[in-house]
């Protein structure tokens, strides 16, 4: 019997798209899902590690696997800056590495829709889908329409399409993060470092994220290492995001942001090889107006023309209605 091909939507989660693949093919879980593709592809038992589920749904997507990895996975904003790479550069094979373990994975627990994007589909006759934009840590808002998001209220939140969950009434508003933040063009930066993140071509290593952060830091007169306590950027993020935001999004371990010197903040002069995660990267640079290496790759890429850019947000906040 030949493979069906189902092609992911624009910007769909991987997860999704395989929850839509199992249910046209007719299997009934995930794991019979997989060791059924496994076997057309002639996969032998205990070669499962080279063969990540993103690879599987790549194929049944009818899309190169680099390309799928890129934009259908959050790989591209988890492991903007990948902890674990010691090496000074990186390519598209650290994320290909890492997607057996993460290709499915969301950095939020909720699944989350946008009625504005679904009635978007709606007038443009397109099926809703499960997008990326939606899932960004730290941000309850849709980044192209500023409306709040809504979450998904089922045991099986993908089991439906997210329209028919609206039309059910079984999504509900989720917490309003960002009315909390004290710098609402902070949010807005941080909101679209995250989507040029999520639309990069390959992460950036530590060395050369740390690089970058520790040249602006410095040329704004920040501290950059404990020898010169102040002024410190700890201070300026805890003034413009709030302390609410930080401790819920930030890997912050115990290190308050309280005027003190914070050596996961701060340090990047002292331990420039040090991996930080890509959502402090921008959280940092949401502080200020321009430099952070994401945004300035994709608008080199929108000048090239390679590939469509994601837009910046609207914030036109619209109705949260979902009558």
């Amino acid at each position: 019997m030949p493979m069906i091909i189902v092609r992911p939507l624009d910007d769909e989660l991987a997860e999704a798209h395989a929850f839509r693949h199992q249910h046209i093919e007719g299997y009934e879980s995930q794991s019979q899902q997989i060791r059924s593709l496994r076997r057309q592809f002639g996969i032998e038992k205990g070669l499962g590690c080279k063969y990540p589920t993103t690879n599987l749904l790549a194929v049944v997507g009818d899309k190169p696997v680099e390309e799928y990895v890129r934009r259908h996975t959050m790989l591209p904003l988890m492991a903007a800056v990948p902890a674990y790479l010691s090496r000074p550069t990186a390519s598209i094979n650290d994320w290909l590495c890492s997607s057996f373990h993460l290709g499915l994975h969301r950095p939020i627990e909720d699944v989350r829709i946008c009625v504005e994007c679904i009635r978007f589909d709606d007038l443009q006759g397109t099926v809703s889908s499960y997008r990326r934009r939606h899932h960004i840590r730290g941000t309850s808002r849709c980044p192209w329409h500023g409306c709040r998001l809504h979450a998904v209220r089922d045991r099986l939140p993908l089991n439906a399409r997210p329209n028919e969950w609206v039309s059910r009434q079984k999504v509900d508003l989720v917490t309003d993060i960002e009315a909390d933040v004290p710098d609402t063009r902070w949010m807005h930066r941080y909101t679209s470092i995250s989507m040029a993140m999520l639309s990069a071509d390959k992460p950036v290593s530590s060395a050369e994220a740390n690089k970058a952060l520790l040249i602006a830091l410095e040329g704004a007169g920040f501290s950059t290492s404990i020898r010169r306590p102040k002024p410190l950027v700890s201070d300026l993020l805890s003034a413009k995001a709030g302390t609410r935001w930080i401790a819920e999004n930030l890997p912050v371990r115990g290190e308050a942001v309280n005027g003190t010197f914070a050596t996961r903040f701060d340090g990047f002069g002292d331990n420039p090889w040090t991996a930080r995660s890509s959502i402090l990267h921008a959280a940092v640079w949401a502080c200020f107006d321009q430099g952070d290496p994401w945004t300035k790759s994709m608008r080199a890429n929108q000048s090239a023309g390679h590939g469509r850019v994601p837009e910046e947000p609207t914030r036109i906040a619209p109705s949260e209605s979902i009558a």
